[in-house]
């Protein structure tokens, strides 16, 4: 009995693996405006997030906090 519950649980996870997928996920805390922050403030970064997202090609996006003012 034992033999027959083991081939099956690796006949299940093997079976798994084979139609498993790939997904490409990204999470990204943009930063809102701030008059008081300085230095890697959004405008100098968007342009390479953009591009990196593009790269990419992901499935799933999520962005936080990604309106540019309070």
């Amino acid at each position: 009995m034992k033999k027959i519950i083991l081939a099956f649980s690796i006949l299940l996870v093997g079976l798994g693996s084979a139609l498993a997928q790939q997904m490409r996920v990204a999470t990204y805390n943009i930063r809102q405006k701030n008059d008081h922050d300085i230095g890697n403030m959004w405008n100098e970064r968007r342009d390479a997030v953009a591009n990196l997202i593009k790269f990419h090609n992901f499935e799933i996006s999520v962005y936080r906090k990604h309106l540019l003012t309070k």
